[in-house]
């Protein structure tokens, strides 16, 4: 069951994931932070491969855990290197920040 219940610029953010994915979600939440300071640090030298690579990583993880706002911003992460869009990157790289410090995980 996938459900969020507020908006990704809102504190209080609720994602209902299935138990048997539970043990998988420290380890995919702090691998999202890592993977946020490492575009960034990429954004500094324009190494837009890496970046691209993350966005298309975070895609595909945020899908498979029921994470559906990760997987909408790493989509975007991973297209905007194609324009070398770096304003773009560096705010939705904000966006997905800002939405992994309110999440709140709910186990149904």
């Amino acid at each position: 069951m996938r459900q969020v219940t507020s908006t990704p610029d809102t504190p209080g953010l609720i994602v209902r994931v299935n138990a048997l994915l539970s043990e998988m979600l420290p380890e995919f939440l702090m691998t999202c932070r890592t993977d946020l300071l490492t575009i960034r640090s990429a954004m500094v030298t324009a190494d837009y491969r890496t970046v691209e690579d993350l966005g298309h990583r975070m895609r595909g993880a945020g899908d498979g855990l029921g994470f559906d706002f990760v997987t909408e911003i790493g989509g975007e992460i991973e297209n905007a290197p194609m324009r070398h869009d770096g304003p773009v990157i560096r705010g939705k790289v904000k966006i997905m920040q800002n939405f992994l410090d309110h999440v709140e995980v709910v186990v149904a």
